[in-house]
């Protein structure tokens, strides 16, 4: 009977894992996966309705037909193949009672998070928000949790957004959690800017935070563009952040292109950026073909940049070449 028994929970507890495992991740956290310095279509823009996480009565929601059950995150882009991900075992029992690695770390829990840091946030049907066995506040509205990092980021129903046990400001209109470094960058209802508690500027409209380095690249109301606290330029169109680099490239209304302050040409029609150097390759009007600043090639046709900055393209006349 007892053997029974184990085996159909343990049966039970392998099926909740396949059906549990994309359901464990927030709005919030899947921005972070598709947005962030992925490119122009990546530009956050402010909406007062917009929601910095999600509601964690939505995945109570979806839990509770799946409890006991095991829910982790989806994978998400790591620096190399070699990353490894130390997702904690977490699972609810019928009761509430929720377990880490076989561990009882809580009572009456209703929705919860892991990370590959071994870490796990939960709230509970007080919503009361924790960190393992650790209470980190009350009141909860939305919260998060950097996989790799494994901070908690949340946000209360006063609007106050908190990390860890710490109070980052109040008013928040949006909010970003780098899964990567762990640093929040929230905007409040006043167009401030900041990432975790350091102000980085006001009047801001857009931005993109670089996965891996957390530099954080943004537009005001002017079109001025920054990186972090320094002004890059003015009159800024369209931008992007490289997520290994954190380098920002981005066009001026003259059609000008910049990596960072400096001026790579004019004339721009097409550019990319290598995921993995910060190479910028673009292409002008006279369809002159550019490495960074220097010029590599001409009647170009089309063109395609590898992860490691090579460029391949083909002429006018059907030709194919190569750039190291």
């Amino acid at each position: 009977m007892k053997k029974a028994f184990l085996a159909a929970v343990l049966l039970t507890l392998a099926v909740g894992a396949r059906a549990g495992a994309f359901e464990n991740l927030s709005a919030g956290a899947e921005k972070a996966f598709t947005a962030a310095g992925r490119g122009p279509e990546a530009v956050f823009k402010f909406s007062p309705t917009s929601k910095p996480f999600a509601d964690p009565s939505v995945a109570a929601r979806h839990n509770r037909h799946r409890r006991p059950g095991i829910q982790n995150q989806d994978p998400f882009p790591y620096p190399d193949p070699n990353y490894r991900c130390n997702n904690p075992l977490v699972y609810v029992d019928s009761w509430g009672a929720i377990f880490m690695d076989g561990r009882k770390i809580g009572s009456s829990a209703k929705s919860f998070k892991t990370a590959c840091s071994g870490h796990v946030a939960w709230v509970d049907t007080w919503d009361h928000i924790y960190k393992n066995e650790h209470k980190l506040g009350a009141s909860v509205r939305s919260f998060d949790i950097a996989y790799n990092a494994g901070d908690v980021v949340w946000v209360d129903s006063w609007q106050r957004i908190h990390k860890n046990g710490q109070e980052l400001g109040g008013s928040v209109r949006q909010s970003k959690l780098n899964g990567w470094t762990g640093q929040v960058v929230w905007v409040n209802d006043s167009g401030e800017l900041y990432r975790d508690a350091d102000r980085l500027g006001r009047r801001a409209q857009q931005y993109l935070s670089a996965l891996f380095t957390g530099d954080v690249g943004w537009i005001d109301d002017s079109r001025d563009i920054y990186k972090n606290h320094q002004r890059l330029g003015a009159s800024a169109t369209q931008f992007q952040v490289n997520d290994y680099t954190g380098v920002v490239v981005w066009i001026n209304s003259y059609r000008e292109i910049f990596k960072d302050s400096v001026r790579l040409g004019t004339s721009v029609q097409q550019f990319a950026v290598a995921r993995y150097t910060g190479d910028t390759i673009w292409m002008d009007s006279s369809r002159d073909l550019y490495k960074n600043s220097r010029r590599i090639g001409s009647d170009v046709a089309e063109f395609k940049i590898e992860l490691d900055g090579r460029v391949i393209w083909r002429d006018t006349s059907g030709n194919w070449r190569f750039h190291q």
